[in-house]
């Protein structure tokens, strides 16, 4: 599939903010794309996860209409052009969700339009947001959980007492498990999506513009969603520039080969709903058949069969021998809950195993060198020095060598049993690698996963537990060019939470000093998902300046000014949210 659309979580900035039309580089940005006004979007679909041993799931999917399509492929193609067009720093987009149940009354009051605003964690509704970067992709759809039937939600009253004495809670071989009353409560949602930018020039915040809300979708005793219907058949794929990389001897015959799958633009229709998760329906996914010197067709398997991308894929068939004749040949699976339509049979693709033997030669390769151990990531190691290094640290703390300017990794996004951790691209990097464990001393860091991702997800985790991580980050040559401050996130789950954001004593995240000497105590604080959770500190809030000579800060916060300039103090919180405050020294 297409990958989901990159979401930063709980940047909220001050009340302060202009209207977006105050601005005439922001109105020309809503003209281009909104025509002056946002579209309003599509109906939501719900969709409900009930679980025998937990609690209820609500999933909201949405609908990225066309006037966010063109805006996010512009950005896509050329981020910094895009920004400068209109004269921008950033542009964000907000998504907000909003419930009810029977005759009751919405969430929404007018606080919801202001960008100070933040409801991430009441009931588990939220003010979901998305940054204008490289890792945004053109998908049409993405989905976010909306809310659990859980004790603390609903045992008591919640500041609307709208959901009070609609979850009915039982027991399940021991363990309480709460399920939404959908047999005698009607269940609404809706939501909208707005825009706010801030300008290059005074880092002034215009917005949010928001779209009117979304028709209204429910589930329940008198809920209008209906279910999914078995649809027209989907086009067919078509195989192209198929090629086979099938490395090994005749003795040790290699099962890996690639085929170069072009996913037509048919198959992107409006109103279906994509599969983003291997745990919920998958209305489309990708089979592929194989045969071996014209036998019989056998079910083979394809890497990442429910992306629905372009590009080169992986295959798992049977071993085979030099000379073979393989035959290809893919369809798409479309639909869910035991509904399903499939696509006639792509082309097929005929190619000839080829095997050489340069891996295994009867005289071994001389041992390489042995690399000198390393004690910090200063300088360029190698990957497997730098690999040694971290899998070898005997504590939670910061390596000696990172900076979080350098590298500012920070949790994504997360659930019961998966992180996901992202980061800006480092410039010169080829590669990343994510190293991780289980917090505490006593868990040493291990070599997770390499990508070329700006994101990756660390999945099959224990709920409510927390994790540590570190990113590097290699260049062509496999040098090291910089990695991440420690990361430490929990899974959902538990009593405990992570941070949504850092606050401090800046106004509009900016400080003036007079002169050399002058002093500004920032007293950043970071800011817990919830209310009604923990979060346990392995760590305070630290500072960071980007040119010291300008600037200084020490551990609490204190910023102290040098010379003439200006420069950036960064605040981040152990899961790597932060605030970044420019600095101005005026002589």
């Amino acid at each position: 599939m297409k990958k989901v659309l990159a979401s930063v979580f709980a940047l909220i900035m001050a009340m302060t903010c202009l209207p977006l039309t105050a601005s005439a580089s922001h109105q020309s940005l809503m003209d281009k794309y909104f025509n002056g006004g946002i579209q309003k979007p599509k109906t939501p679909y719900i969709q409900h996860n009930i679980y025998d041993y937990n609690w209820d799931e609500v999933f909201l999917w949405f609908d990225k209409n066309d006037d966010f399509n063109n805006i996010t492929t512009d950005c896509l193609k050329d981020p910094e052009g895009f920004l400068n067009e209109f004269g921008l720093e950033d542009c964000w987009i907000i998504v907000q969700a909003d419930a009810k149940v029977d005759d009751g009354n919405w969430l929404y009051t007018t606080s919801w339009d202001s960008l100070d605003y933040n409801n991430w964690g009441n009931l588990g509704l939220f003010n979901n947001y998305w940054h204008m970067s490289p890792d945004w992709y053109n998908s049409k759809t993405f989905h976010e959980n909306l809310m659990y039937a859980h004790s603390y939600n609903f045992d008591e009253p919640n500041e609307n007492g709208i959901f009070k004495g609609t979850v009915i809670k039982s027991v399940n071989d021991g363990y309480d498990t709460y399920h939404f009353d959908i047999t005698n409560h009607t269940f609404s949602f809706r939501y909208r999506i707005g825009v706010y930018c801030q300008e290059s020039s005074t880092y002034e915040w215009r917005g949010p513009v928001f779209s009117e809300w979304s028709d209204v979708a429910s589930i329940g005793k008198n809920g209008n969603q209906q279910k999914l219907t078995k649809s027209a058949n989907p086009a067919a794929p078509v195989l192209s520039d198929f090629t086979v990389n099938a490395v090994g001897s005749e003795k040790y015959p290699n099962n890996e080969y690639y085929v170069f799958l072009n996913v037509p633009d048919s198959i992107y229709q409006d109103e279906k709903y994509y599969v983003v998760y291997e745990d919920i329906f998958e209305p489309i996914n990708i089979l592929v058949q194989y045969r071996v010197n014209g036998g019989a067709w056998k079910e083979g398997s394809i890497a990442n069969g429910s992306w629905l991308n372009s590009g080169y894929r992986l295959l798992s068939l049977d071993p085979v021998k030099k000379g073979d004749k393989i035959e290809v040949r893919m369809r798409f699976k479309e639909g869910g809950h035991d509904v399903y339509t499939y696509s006639p049979w792509s082309n097929i693709k005929t190619v000839y195993a080829a095997v050489t033997d340069y891996n295994y030669k009867e005289t071994p390769a001389p041992a390489p060198k042995p690399e000198p151990a390393i004690s910090t990531l200063d300088g360029t190691p190698s990957e497997n020095q730098v690999t040694k290094f971290i899998t070898g640290l005997k504590n939670d703390e910061d390596p000696k060598g990172v900076l979080y300017s350098k590298f500012p990794a920070k949790q994504y996004k997360v659930t019961k049993n998966s992180n996901t951790l992202s980061w800006s691209k480092v410039k010169g990097a080829k590669y990343y690698i994510v190293y991780g464990n289980k917090c505490g001393s006593a868990n040493r860091y291990q070599y997770i996963a390499k990508t070329t991702s700006t994101k990756f997800t660390h999945k099959k985790l224990k709920k409510g537990t927390y994790y540590k991580y570190l990113v590097s980050a290699f260049d062509a040559s496999g040098k090291h060019i910089a990695t991440s401050p420690t990361m430490h996130i929990v899974t959902k789950g538990g009593k405990y939470c992570n941070f949504k954001k850092v606050t401090t004593k800046a106004k509009k995240n900016k400080v003036t000093l007079a002169k050399k000497g002058k002093t500004f105590k920032l007293g950043a604080k970071a800011v817990k998902e919830s209310s009604k959770l923990k979060a346990n500190s392995h760590r305070p809030v630290r500072y960071e300046s980007t040119n010291k000579k300008i600037a200084t800060v020490d551990s609490k916060g204190k910023i102290t000014a040098k010379k003439k300039g200006s420069c950036y103090v960064y605040a981040y919180a152990q899961n790597g949210v932060s605030s970044k405050i420019k600095v101005t020294v005026k002589k």
